[in-house]
Formats: structure tokens, C-alpha cells, sequence
């Protein structure tokens, strides 16, 4: 049997529902997103490669009446890519995140030499991140269609025009090792000064929050990894030195989102005992989630939103005259100040979660140039 006949006894659906590309693309994606939830992919997952779609049939709207799925061309995801980059940079602009300067720079890309058929992108993209995401989600609808669709439609040639495309690195933003020690004094404290700054929130939420952020700059987790944290997996632990003397620390273990397994870190008791004290008096009992949310006089043992977490930490960081957001710059933060202690680069990648030390060098020490003559003028001081 050839291989084209394999393909025909499996393949289930017509490439075209003959409504127009609207429906044909609705249709493939939610077949798309059933096969990866049939894989076991968890709802975060589920839920972004839904989120990558959307754009994608916005946009496709304008075409809907002139072609259907199997007129998707090259040309055609390179136009989107493009419409998706100036619908951010609107967006950007309204909320004066960039200037006119910056904007009227992303729509000059419109003009770019693009090359054959006017798909083998030349030009500098500035939100490669998120293009790089709905791209990459594309890419797996289109592999998926041609592996499933009656009339043996191959979308793959497409592919080859967009393997390199060229991005503006932006610098990588973090919290200085200052402002990270700020931070946690400022945390310390926090269940002593909230209500100046919520006057309606609680005490329970005021030392839940304060520890979450402490977790942040101490353990240097990523955000969700801390939020769904149990308290189960925060367990008392020590370690006898040579001198004899004891010293208190937590072992929490984390459940890593990238990988599912678990990886533990320590943190010394001094620093967060209150709180995590605090915390097992009130929840009902350690199988709670550190974050659970409280209502109707009862905790539900669901986490909090994510949002809310981003919302209070980057509130924090302005507090204390950081302006700077977010939860990952903190955890860039810890990463950088580890780093510039001594702290070895293997252990350093094992704490965050990297399986490779490569990862930790690309993204914390290479473009953090402070740190990189910090180690060299140590390196210096050790040869004398």
C-alpha cells in the first residue's frame, strides 16, 4: 500500500466545508484542538493554542467570500503575520507603550522586499514573541490538515518560507539585586501595612500574597508553579555544617508546567516561617493550594487567577519605586543575583528548572553585560 493510500484510508474530513474559508478554518480548529485535548494536553495548554487561532480568523474574515482553505497561501500567512504585527503596535500605541516614531517603523514593514512571491520574510519583526507563538501554533494546524483532509492537501511547502525570520532582540528586563532585596522587605512587612494600601482586603489574602512574592524572590519559581503550590509540599528540613551548627531551611517542591515532574528547592526557614506558619493555621488542611481563593466564608482549594497574582506583584514593584512589571523579571532577578554570588551555573539551572545550562546562560548572564564584568572583575581579584 503507498503511502498516499495510507493517507486516504485514514484521513477523515473534507478540506473544504463549502461555506467559505471562515467556516473551513472554525471547522479544522476545533478538530485540531479536540486532537490535542484527546492527547492530554492541560487546559492552560488547550487554552493557547485557541487564543493563537483567534487572530488568525479575524483576520481571515476579509477573505472569507473570495477563497476557501485550499487558496491558503504562503502569501496569505505572510499578509497575516504582518496585519497581526500592526494590530499590536495599535494597540502599543493607544496605551503610549510606543511612540509615533516606533509605530510608523512597524507599518514601514509593509514596503519591505520580502522576496519570492513576496513570502520569504527579510524584515525586522518587533513582536517576535507573539509571532513567533501563532506562527508556530499555524504551522501545527496546517501539518495537522494535511495529515487529515480527504483530498491529500499538503500545506507543508508553505513552511519553508518562514523558518527565518528575523527578529529585534529586545534587551532581557530584571529586577537588580537592590530592588529584589527591597522587594522582600517590603513583603516581610506587608501584613503589617496592606491595609494602607487595600483598605478592603484581608489578612488571610495579606499574608497569602506576601508569601507568594517571597517564594518569587527566594526560590526564583515561575509564577504558576508558585500559585499551585501545596502546602503539602512545603516540608521543614535542615543541614548539620562541619562546625556542627544546624541550619533550618523549607524544601518545597514544585510542580514544574514545562516538563510535569517535580523538582525541589530550598529556602532558609527565617525568611518565610510566618508566613508559611501563617498560612497552615488557616487552610483547612496541606492538601490545599497555597493561593486558594476564600468565598462565602470558606476556602475552595482553587487557585487564585493568574492575572490577580500579576496585578499584585507588579503593584509591589511600584511601591517601592520600581517601575517595572510582571512576576518573570523577579525570577531573572533571583537568577542574576545567585549567579553573581558564586553560585555555581549548574545549580543555578537545577533551582530554576532548565534542563540545560545553556538556557540559564542565554537568558541570564549573556545579556546581562553588569554581570558578566561582575564575575570577570572577581575572576581578576583571585589571580592576585
Amino acid at each position: 500500500m503507498s503511502p498516499q493510500h495510507f493517507q486516504d484510508d485514514l484521513a477523515e474530513w473534507d478540506l473544504c466545508t463549502g461555506k467559505g474559508l471562515i467556516s473551513d478554518l472554525d471547522a479544522w480548529r476545533d478538530r485540531y484542538i479536540t486532537e490535542k485535548v484527546a492527547q492530554g494536553v492541560s487546559d492552560k495548554t488547550r487554552k493557547s493554542y485557541g487564543e493563537a487561532l483567534t487572530p488568525l480568523i479575524e483576520f481571515a474574515h476579509q477573505y472569507d467570500r473570495v477563497m476557501d482553505l485550499d487558496g491558503l497561501s504562503a502569501k496569505f500567512v505572510n499578509n497575516y503575520l504582518m496585519w497581526y504585527q500592526e494590530h499590536l503596535a495599535s494597540k502599543d500605541l493607544e496605551a503610549k507603550k510606543i511612540s509615533n516614531e516606533e509605530y510608523h517603523q512597524v507599518l514601514s514593514n509593509r514596503k519591505a522586499n520580502r522576496g519570492k512571491n513576496d513570502a520569504k520574510l527579510s524584515i525586522v519583526y518587533r513582536y517576535e514573541k507573539s509571532l513567533s507563538h501563532r506562527l508556530t501554533v499555524l504551522k501545527q494546524l496546517l501539518l495537522f490538515i494535511s495529515e487529515n483532509n480527504k483530498e491529500n492537501k499538503d500545506f507543508t511547502p508553505i513552511f519553508k518560507y518562514f523558518t527565518k525570520i528575523k527578529v529585534q532582540k529586545r534587551s532581557t528586563d530584571f529586577v537588580t539585586e537592590n530592588e529584589l532585596e527591597e522587594l522582600i522587605d517590603f513583603m516581610k512587612h506587608w501584613p503589617e501595612v496592606y491595609k494602607k494600601h487595600f483598605s478592603k482586603s484581608s489578612q488571610r489574602y495579606a499574608y497569602r500574597n506576601a508569601l507568594i512574592v517571597l517564594l518569587y524572590c527566594l526560590s526564583g519559581a515561575r509564577a504558576d508553579e508558585v500559585i499551585s503550590l501545596r502546602m503539602e509540599h512545603i516540608k521543614e528540613s535542615e543541614y548539620k555544617d562541619d562546625h556542627g551548627t544546624t541550619h533550618l531551611f523549607y524544601t518545597i517542591a514544585y510542580h514544574t508546567t514545562k516538563g510535569d515532574k517535580y523538582r525541589e528547592v530550598v529556602v532558609r526557614r527565617e525568611e518565610i516561617e510566618p508566613f508559611v506558619e501563617y498560612m497552615r493555621a488557616i487552610l483547612p488542611d496541606s492538601s490545599y493550594v497555597l493561593s486558594s481563593t476564600y468565598t462565602n466564608g470558606t476556602y475552595t482549594n482553587k487557585k487564585m487567577p493568574d492575572v490577580d497574582m500579576w496585578k499584585f506583584t507588579t503593584y509591589a514593584l511600584k511601591a517601592i519605586g520600581v517601575n517595572k512589571s510582571g512576576r518573570h523579571i523577579i525570577r531573572r532577578g533571583y537568577a542574576t543575583k545567585e549567579l553573581a554570588d558564586g553560585k555555581d551555573l549548574a545549580i543555578v539551572a537545577m533551582e530554576l528548572g532548565h534542563t540545560s545550562t545553556n538556557t540559564t546562560f542565554s537568558a541570564y548572564v549573556k545579556n546581562n553585560p553588569e554581570l558578566m564584568m561582575k564575575r570577570e572583575v572577581e575572576g581578576m581579584k583571585t589571580k592576585f
